[in-house]
């Protein structure tokens, strides 16, 4: 049995964590979407949300490097610059 805890962990791991919000360009259709929020999970971004609507990323990062995620953005053909960082 749990100590009662684990919500309260869950929710205190992310404020451990920085908010990051990326202008992304070059996205044109939902598969667009789909690359972007794959290369940002995996270098290390969790709960990303990527909208088309406003060619932004947003996302939390706590052991990832943003350098890297910008990087594989711009090979895959989605420049991104930072937008703001939260936390």
């Amino acid at each position: 049995m749990g100590d009662g805890l684990g919500s309260f962990r869950t929710t205190l791991k992310y404020f451990t964590m920085k908010k990051v919000i990326l202008k992304v360009k070059g996205m044109s259709c939902m598969g667009c979407t789909a690359k972007v929020r794959k290369a940002i999970e995996k270098e290390g971004g969790r709960e990303v949300k990527v909208s088309l609507e406003e060619g932004k990323a947003e996302f939390f990062l706590e052991n990832g490097n943003l350098q890297n995620i910008l990087r594989s953005l711009e090979m895959l053909g989605y420049p991104a610059d930072v937008e703001q960082i939260i936390g």
